[in-house]
């Protein structure tokens, strides 16, 4: 009887255990980072310190005229926790939002604030607590260095955002409405345009090294806004040129008219020494998207009517000579006068 006791205890035993892995196992496999594991750390200081006032989403938490010391005293990194044994307590299901960022603490001093004792519950339990004094402060961190900003622009606004500069501003007419960009030129010919040593108007942002830059564009007559620009030699798209001075030197894909008997075409031009070498193609639609891509000292130039169409590559030039940083963004241009060509770029997006 003992014995057949003893065995079924023990059986007990092995299945209670049993059933304690499979739930812990359960509980690692569901566990979401929502903690914070914290390391002490030396931190090599950006700034000597800082005044902060905080705002708190628990009302009553808000802190005004603190300041902070310019070394970092720890780092925090998201975490999941399962626990696999606990004295004195039981563990309450408790599960709070996935953390995305580690924190980097530094030491806070604030003036003297009274905040009643309030009652909170963790995983481990429900207490009262009370004598709150601030003495730290959790910054989103993330490794490496500054996340890069992105480049795009889908012109919600109804101005142009301050991250772009505007080359000649004299010689367009800028404006953000219906969700474009709009471009008009506001002179002709001459050395206002995109050809050899002239140049026209330019949109742009800095970019270094490689780039893939996708704009959706339509470009119209101001005066009819139902047709296209009229021949000959107007055109809008996205070009990159090399800010040195001295000769011009610069590469686009565009859109817009071409001579009398070819009507709306897509263009290619590289400028090499104020020396252009362009062509362009009748495409049959004043709308469409436009693409250059600068892979090393390659530029590839792209056209196609629709995003649902096949990319075609227009023309590819080896330009080692370019620098490593260009102006990049939507430029318009007209030979003949009037400029009569608006361009509306709808969508640009930076790779």
């Amino acid at each position: 009887m003992n014995h057949f006791s003893t065995i079924h205890f023990a059986s007990v035993q092995a299945l209670v255990a049993a059933a304690m892995q499979i739930a812990f196992a359960a509980s690692a496999a569901a566990q979401t980072d929502d903690h914070l594991k914290c390391f002490k750390i030396k931190d090599a200081t950006t700034f000597d310190s800082a005044a902060v006032d905080l705002d708190a989403s628990t009302a009553g938490f808000g802190l005004e005229g603190c300041t902070i010391k310019g070394r970092a005293k720890e780092f925090c990194v998201p975490a999941g926790k399962t626990v696999t044994s606990i004295t004195g307590g039981s563990v309450i299901t408790l599960d709070g939002e996935e953390l995305a960022y580690s924190r980097l603490c530094y030491r806070l001093k604030c003036p003297a604030s009274e905040i009643a004792p309030v009652v909170v519950t963790d995983q481990f339990g429900s207490r009262t607590i009370a004598g709150f004094k601030a003495v730290e402060l959790c910054t989103p961190a993330v490794f490496g260095g500054p996340p890069e900003e992105s480049l795009d622009d889908t012109f919600d606004g109804t101005s142009l955002d301050p991250s772009w500069t505007v080359l000649h501003p004299g010689l367009v007419t800028i404006s953000v409405s219906g969700g474009a960009l709009h471009l008009t030129p506001t002179v002709s010919g001459g050395g206002n345009v995109w050809y050899q040593a002239g140049e026209g108007p330019l949109v742009y942002k800095e970019v270094t090294g490689d780039f893939d830059v996708t704009a959706t564009l339509t470009v119209r007559d101001p005066s009819m806004t139902s047709n296209p620009p009229p021949p000959e030699y107007r055109f809008a798209g996205i070009l990159a040129r090399d800010p040195a001075a001295g000769p011009v030197n610069t590469v686009h894909t565009a859109m817009g008219a071409g001579s009398n008997v070819q009507g709306t075409c897509y263009e290619y031009k590289s400028t090499d020494d104020s020396v252009s070498t362009w062509a362009a193609t009748p495409s049959g639609t004043a709308s469409g998207q436009v693409r250059p891509r600068r892979s090393g000292a390659t530029i590839e130039m792209y056209w196609r009517a629709t995003s649902g169409d096949s990319w075609t590559m227009i023309h590819s030039f080896n330009r080692p000579d370019l620098a490593a940083t260009l102006q990049v963004g939507p430029m318009v241009y007209a030979v003949d006068s009037p400029p009569s060509i608006e361009a509306l770029f709808d969508d640009i997006v930076f790779q």
